[in-house]
């Protein structure tokens, strides 16, 4: 897998929403075009039967999403599975090494374009789904259920270490009225909506239902914009036309690539369903081609509610609930629990070369003023580019980089340490 070093974080470099949107390493998801369409080929509802008042616990991903415990049966063959809870994705997703745990698949026929961060390179974007005889959990039982395939091992872990095995997306929870509630870790079906709160109501797009809970949303005053609501995605993320007309930004850092700047940022005073939250962490990408029209709302705003949806009547209603989070800074969402070094390196080219994929600025003030892009790094602390430990790149606290521009030949101490200070959230 081509791999870059951002910040001191080895990442895969193809981090897209679900249709249309991208983020950082925090998320885990994929979009879907040509070959089968899920929303096509899962137009029926599977038989779907809620149990225990309809209650099941989640755990905590390793991002601050969520995760389920269930099991997984097949031609009575069952094995326990962890699950991400992502209303973002459409369909339901599993490792190929779970698959390759069932001695007598059931294939469904159908085959599914697979892109974004589960793509690896040498292997194909198609993907086949299959059909299983149920998905249980503590408070449902999903029976008939599709999962497709993903070639990978896992897909993460948990805050405890644990492997995460798939995703469940809309296919599952669109079954019923449910209630995805951060707070008190809990994935609760319901056999109808006529107890859910009535305030804050937010009417979704129609002709996405079931499959996605889009809608046309008003924040800070000057922005309306359509949005995705993703509990598979931390960060919230606005397209670069409405991330320009945000004026109360308290802290922006960009990730300047060779065709795309990431550009991570805090809103004070964020604005959102007749509610006010201090500071949120938003991200958008600013490209030449830019077609993406529709944000996301992500789990840094998701967490502070919960979350009450009903798909047969096309909406959702945000409770807002009162709770202590660990304060991060905006460094967290950029680079994780490493500390950031400003740039990143990667080998390219036909020549196999090292050079600069990416330079950082902090508030429009870069980290190094004499870096540049495509910077050729000759050495290392004195040593070639392939004899470094780059899994553990993330270890060196600072380094002297040898560097070469055309003829230029120079040399520019980097340092891993907090570039980024300001508001915790």
């Amino acid at each position: 897998m081509k791999k870059v070093f951002i910040f001191g974080i080895s990442l895969v470099l193809i981090g897209i929403f679900f249709s249309c949107t991208s983020s950082n390493n925090k998320k885990i998801n994929v979009s879907i075009t040509r070959c089968d369409s899920w929303e096509n080929v899962r137009k029926n509802k599977e038989e779907f039967t809620i149990k225990n008042d309809g209650i099941t616990p989640m755990e905590t991903y390793s991002t601050g999403t969520f995760v389920i415990n269930a099991k997984l049966v097949c031609r009575e063959e069952t094995k326990t599975v962890k699950l991400i809870v992502d209303t973002g994705a459409i369909q339901n997703l599993i490792s190929s090494k779970v698959l390759n745990s069932f001695t007598n698949l059931n294939s469904s026929g159908n085959t599914f374009m697979l892109s974004g961060t589960f793509v690896e390179p040498g292997k194909s974007t198609n993907s086949k789904g299959y059909i299983f005889d149920s998905l249980e959990t503590e408070g449902f039982i999903s029976k008939n259920i599709m999962f497709q395939e993903i070639y990978l091992d896992n897909c993460g872990y948990t805050e405890l270490g644990e492997v995460v095995d798939g995703v469940i997306g809309m296919d599952v929870l669109r079954n019923k009225p449910f209630k995805f509630s951060p707070g008190d870790k809990t994935l609760t079906f319901f056999d109808s909506s006529k107890n859910f709160p009535k305030e804050n109501k937010i009417q979704l797009n129609k002709k996405n239902i079931p499959f996605r809970l889009e809608s046309k949303i008003k924040f800070n005053d000057n922005i309306n914009t359509n949005v995705v609501f993703d509990t598979g995605a931390m960060e919230s993320y606005l397209p670069y036309k409405k991330f320009c007309k945000i004026n109360n930004l308290e802290t922006h850092v960009i990730q300047k690539y060779k065709n795309i700047s990431i550009h991570y940022a805090l809103i004070k005073d964020f604005q959102f369903i007749n509610q006010k939250i201090d500071f949120i962490p938003i991200v958008s990408n600013q490209q030449k081609m830019d077609f993406s029209s529709i944000g996301t709302i992500g789990m840094y705003v998701f967490r502070n509610f919960d979350l009450y949806v009903d798909t047969d009547n096309c909406n959702l209603v945000l409770e807002k609930r009162e709770l202590n989070y660990p304060k991060k800074t905006l460094s967290y969402v950029v680079g994780g629990d490493y500390l950031m070094n400003g740039i990143s390196i990667d080998k390219e080219g036909t020549m196999n070369q090292y050079k600069i994929t990416m330079i950082a600025s902090v508030n429009n003030k870069p980290v190094y003023e004499n870096i540049q892009l495509n910077d050729i790094v000759l050495k290392i602390d004195e040593k070639n580019p392939d004899e470094i430990d780059w899994e553990n790149w993330y270890d060196i606290k600072q380094c002297t980089l040898l560097l070469q521009r055309g003829e230029q030949i120079f040399e520019e101490k980097i340092y891993r340490h907090e570039f980024i200070f300001g508001p915790m959230f």
